[in-house]
Order: C-alpha cells, then structure tokens, then sequence
C-alpha cells in the first residue's frame, strides 16, 4: 500500500505540475489531436442483448494524410461481453445533435433496459465540460441448450462520469473522472446438469464490480520543433465477491503513463519516443478461519514499454519504422518486439499497407470487465506476450460506389489465454483461464457497395487458423489435442442498409461465427455456430426527437457465448431519443 501510494501521489503531483506549464510551449500550429468529448447521442441502438458484435463497416481512406494503423477486417472477440457504450459512440448514418444534451432510454422483452443521458456544461473553443450516464441491464429467464431448464440472467450496468479539456495557446489539458458499477450473477450451468438438482451452487446470487476512474492529460498543438502527449491515469478496481457468495474479493489498484515525445525535421521526417509504464498493485481479503483458498496470480506487477521510433513520408508512401521493448520489473522479464508500419499508394485509387508490431496483454481484473467477466475471481489472469502481430493487405476504391479490403497475417503470442468452463465454491460455471502459446494464420477481405444514395450493402469475413501448444496443459487436460478454446476458425458479417424516406433508416444485419472448441468432461466439444439475424429502425422526426426500434436473433437461434452461459432467443427494444 505505500508503494501504490506513493505512485498515486507521484501522478497526481505531475498532473498539477504539467498544467501549471500548459502556457509556456513553442509555436502555436493546428490542432492535430481530437478531444473526444462530443458525447451527443446518435439515434441509433446498442441494445443489453448484444453480448457480441462485430466492428462496424467504414471504408478506407485512400489519402495520404495519415498512415493506417488498424484493419477492417477485425478479428472476432466474443469475449467482448456487453461493454457499456459510451454515448456519442455509435455509428450511424445520421449527423448527430450539436444541442448541449441527450436523453436516450429503450426497453423490450428479457427486462433489457437501456439508458443513456449527457449534458454540455461548457462548449466553446476554450473549455469542454460534459457530465455524462449510461445505463445496461437485463433480467430475464434464458434456456440452457439441450435442456428445458431456465435460468434468470442478470446484468445491471452503471457509468456516470464527466470530461473536462481547456484550450491553452499552445497546449490542450485534458481530465475526466468516471464511477462504474457492474452487477451480474453466475448463471452459466454446471458441467454436469445434474448438480442443479443437488442444490449446492448459487446461480442468482449478484457478483458487482466497482470501477472508480481519474485521468489527466496534457498534449502540445503540432510544432515543427517539439511535440509531447503525456496522459496519467488511476484504477481502483473492486471485485465485491471471492470465491463463495459471501467471502470478499480481490481490490486491483493500477496507475498508468503513457506518453509520446516528437519532433519533425525536414519537412518530411519525425523521430519520436513514445511508451507507457503500468503499475499494478492487488489487496487480498482476509479469509475466514478454516478457509485456506489460495489467490493465484495477485502479485504487484510493473509494465515499463520504451517506443523509439523514426518516419518518413514522401508524395506516395509513408513509413514508421521502431522498436519495441518490454520490461517486466517484478519477474526481470525483458521483451522486445518489432514496431513497422508502412502504407505505399500505389495507384490513384489503392494502397498497399504492412504492419508488423507487438504488444504486452495485461489481462488485469478491469481488463476482464470487458473481456470476461465471469472469469474465476480467485485468479488474476496472467499477461500474454504479443511477439509479432503482422498483416499486409491492400485497400482499394475502383469507383466511387464500391470499395474493398483484402488482407492476411500471422501472429506470434506467448501464455496466449484461453478460457474452458470450471467451479469454485458455490459459483456452477466460471470460466478457467487457460495458457498456451499460439501462432494464427488469418486471412480476409471486407467490401462496401453504395447501390444507390440510399441503399448500400456491406460483407466481411475472416478464416483463422490456430496452431496452440503447452505441455504441461496437455496433460493436465488428459493428453487431448489442444485448441484455442472459445475463439473461432472464420467468422462473417453482412449488412444492408435502406433509406426509403429521408426521415426513415433501415438495416439488417447478419453474423455468423463458428469452429469454437471447449475443453469439458475430459474431451474437447465443439460448440454451436452463432447465427444471427438483426434488424433495426430509426424514425427521425426532427434533430430534436426520434424513434427507434430494434428485432434480434430473427432466426431463434439457440447458442452460448462461452460454454454453459446461453444468449436471448428471440427479443426486441424500442425507445426513443431526444437531443436538447
């Protein structure tokens, strides 16, 4: 505890420091860095249903402006798991308010509920100050697969924060503070049905996770002699329950900088530093006399990453060329990974891009929130080693209506986690992290079709081939042929949108992922394909009020996320929204 306080009074000394400062830099050039505090509400739907979802369709950018970093061929995560949207944050064809509020609620069956609300106190070119709220939850009755047995499945999301960011002459400050809290229960079925008739696990009980956020920044306007972006960050992050209904959980306390120094030199050249240093420091409960449950993994854990890098840009091309290294300051692990981006416009219409780079996976309990949160709450999951992250691909736009991404890579990753359904106390069905090293193949393609000003359709799919390994793990999973548990071998999405009148929007969506594997029962199990149909609806009356309306699942498919933990058949949402 002295060390994290220590660390904490460190950051918020530095933050006063860097803002006390904020007027005594270079040259004042364009802004260059976006404040993301324009947290008006689009009229369209993220519904609680939607425990997955692929990343939407945008097409590319053949400009030379900025160099590419990400793909739209993105792999599938299912274990994105219902992730509060922030206001402001969904795509839609719809310009969105510029009015200084937003009220959004929608209700439908399962007891989904959504909400989203948000003001600007502040708006104008010297301070941005919004207050802003979003509400997820469910609470319905879902069918184990195979059995006519249902279970209630809760979830009751919670974030309200506020984002402040003044304009200096030469500098931007940045600060935002979020309170989260998450409610959910275990509901997934034990590995032998039968358990449930014994009446030892509770299925209902709410685990909660608190979330207590703070972050300041400070960022130059481009200069041609130096640049800075520097952001501090503190986590406290509260698992209410451990490994029985009434023991308590693990408290995880993170500090995080991250920074990047620049400078631009003939015109055309950059050489820069940028990196981060995470720190993060865990309390363990107290156990009750008698209990002797080991916590596995909760040891303090420092992250310090150094990014050198050099580039260069010319009429076609753009180049970024570094080096990244990991240092593990608890375990003296040293890392160092390749850090390449390239984009080449080799034609009027088309550009070639290549990136190979790395990463450390922290994996840390507020990563899980989004990950996974019905991970085993005696185990901190252990940080994965991103050797090589590699695509290379080529976008193109042969005429205007019509685009398409082709692309393929190979990944490297160490203590790469997977996760197989196990219990612990009284919780039936928590998911067992599982570590392995991996190499994926994967290969896709993405493409767009504007039919007509009001009609497009858009599709992507991707085929990943994993190769997984670790030894010991083969035999304490009875010698089986390993796979990587949960994730998918190909995954698509299509969809079409419709404007039939100018107040009236359209869509449908389809998804399909499948090739999952779990370990249970001492073999491996294939699991069922998802298999979707959505549909949705927005009526815009005016920039102040619309209507919206949303179907799910049209297909009544049946099919789990992880194993043991099944989705909503068929459900729907309408609401509506109103900007002020």
């Amino acid at each position: 505890m002295i060390q994290f306080r220590n660390i904490a009074l460190l950051i918020a000394c530095a933050g006063s420091l860097l803002s006390g400062n904020a007027q005594n830099q270079g040259k004042e050039q364009p802004l260059q860095r976006e404040l993301l505090l324009e947290r008006e509400y689009n009229p369209d739907i993220m519904d609680a249903t939607k425990y997955f979802s692929l990343p939407e369709l945008t097409p590319p950018s053949i400009t030379k402006s900025e160099i590419e970093y990400a793909n739209f061929v993105i792999p599938f995560q299912p274990e994105r798991a219902l992730s509060p949207l922030q206001p402001g944050n969904v795509n839609t064809e719809i310009k969105h308010s510029k009015k200084r509020g937003y009220i959004r609620a929608a209700g439908g069956n399962y007891l989904n509920l959504n909400g989203d609300a948000g003001y600007h106190i502040l708006q104008n070119e010297k301070d941005k100050l919004s207050l802003w709220y979003s509400h997820r939850s469910t609470n319905g009755k879902i069918e184990y697969l195979d059995t006519d047995i249902k279970q209630k499945a809760k979830i009751n999301d919670n974030t309200v924060g506020i984002d402040y960011a003044h304009t200096f002459k030469y500098n931007i400050w940045k600060l935002s503070a979020a309170y989260g809290s998450y409610a959910f229960n275990y509901y997934g079925r034990p590995t032998d049905i039968r358990d449930l008739e014994i009446g030892i696990f509770n299925l209902d009980k709410l685990q909660r996770n608190q979330l207590i956020s703070f972050n300041t920044g400070l960022a130059t306007k481009e200069n041609e002699a130096f640049n800075y972006d520097v952001n501090l960050s503190y986590y406290n992050f509260y698992r209410k329950l451990g490994a029985q209904p009434d023991f308590k959980g693990v408290i995880e306390n993170s500090a995080d900088i991250d920074f990047d120094f620049y400078g631009d030199f003939n015109s055309n050249k950059r050489i820069g530093l940028d990196g981060h240093i995470n720190a993060f420091f865990y309390n363990l409960p107290n156990l009750p006399d008698g209990y002797t449950h080991v916590f596995n993994g909760f040891n303090n854990y420092v992250d310090i990453c150094l990014n050198p890098y050099f580039g260069v840009e010319d009429n076609d091309w753009k180049l970024r060329v570094g080096v990244l290294a990991h240092l593990d300051i608890n375990e003296s692990e040293f890392m160092i990974a390749p850090d390449i981006r390239f984009d080449w416009l080799f034609s009027q219409h088309s550009k070639l891009y290549i990136n190979v780079t790395g990463d450390v996976r922290h994996n840390s309990n507020k990563d899980m929130l989004w990950i996974n949160r019905y991970v085993d709450p005696t185990q901190r999951v252990q940080h994965t080693k991103d050797w090589i992250i590699s695509e290379i691909g080529i976008k193109s736009q042969p005429v205007a209506p019509f685009w398409f991404d082709v692309n393929l890579g190979y990944d490297i990753s160490e203590n790469d986690v997977f996760f197989t359904p196990g219990h612990i106390g009284e919780w039936a069905n928590v998911a067992t992290p599982r570590y392995m090293k991996s190499r994926k193949f994967h290969i896709g393609a993405a493409l767009n079709y504007k039919i007509l000003n009001n009609l497009s359709v858009s599709a992507k799919g991707k085929w990943n081939a994993w190769n997984v390994s670790n030894d010991d793990l083969k035999v304490q999973l009875d010698n089986v042929d390993l796979k990587a548990y949960g994730k998918p071998s190909f995954e698509a999405e299509a969809s079409l949108k419709y404007q039939p009148i100018p107040k009236l929007f359209l869509e449908a969506n389809y998804q399909l992922l499948g090739g999952r594997y779990t370990w249970l029962n001492r073999i491996n199990e294939k699991m069922k394909n998802i298999n979707e149909l959505n549909l949705k609806g927005t009526y815009v009356f005016n920039d102040t009020f619309s209507v919206f309306a949303q179907v799910n699942n049209l297909l009544f498919q049946e099919y789990e996320l992880w194993w043991g933990y099944p989705m909503q058949k068929f459900n729907f949402q309408v609401g509506f929204n109103i900007n002020f």
